[in-house]
């Protein structure tokens, strides 16, 4: 009776036997291939830099995408040759987006023509198309850099008399009414309340 009343406990069952499990290293890829080098590993981790670098706003976004440190990523940046690589993927991506724009351009000119030549469009409608491909026209012959402009040297007085009588001429002419320019005051460094 005493038995049943303390009875002592069983050991606990072993754990089942794992016979023969190969369990990989860390580090090692499946499929028995050879393991990473370093420097695989480092050139896999600037690829991918760079194009979180392409896409991310922040050092710290595209150091933790690449599970690296910011004063890493710093580091590469410095490197000339990681600097241009980055520069030849940016001048990818920009050239390819202006290519696409190109395309688009070319698409949206035979739109905007094709309205203008419709003549069962409204007049609005196909001068509005009309306008906008001359002002494309326009701005596609305009040189996008600015020409350097030469200094304009002071109009002569004769020559600037002769210019306003002329204008006055002009809107006298065309019936609109002339208003005479307020009187010129000269500058003496004190602005409208007297003070300096």
């Amino acid at each position: 009776m005493t038995e049943m009343m303390n009875p002592t406990p069983e050991p606990p069952p072993p754990p089942p036997m794992v016979a023969n499990v190969f369990l990989p290293k860390r580090g090692r890829p499946k499929g028995g291939q050879p393991p990473e080098t370093a420097r695989e590993r480092l050139e896999r981790l600037k690829s991918k830099a760079i194009a979180a670098l392409l896409t991310e706003h922040t050092l710290a976004g595209v150091a933790r995408r690449c599970d690296i440190t910011t004063g890493t990523l710093r580091r590469w940046l410095q490197d000339p040759a990681f600097a241009h690589e980055l520069a030849q993927a940016k001048e990818a991506v920009v050239s390819g987006a202006v290519r696409q724009v190109q395309e688009g351009t070319l698409s949206g000119i035979e739109v905007l023509k094709e309205l203008a030549e419709d003549e069962d469009r409204p007049d609005h409608i196909r001068l509005g198309a009309a306008r906008s491909l001359v002002e494309f026209g326009v701005r596609a012959v305009t040189p996008s850099e600015p020409r350097p402009v030469a200094p304009v040297a002071p109009m002569d007085p004769t020559l600037l008399g002769l210019a306003k009588r002329a204008q006055v001429w002009l809107d006298a002419r065309n019936g609109a009414r002339t208003v005479p320019a307020p009187p010129a005051l000269p500058w003496n460094g004190a602005n409208a309340h007297g003070d300096r």
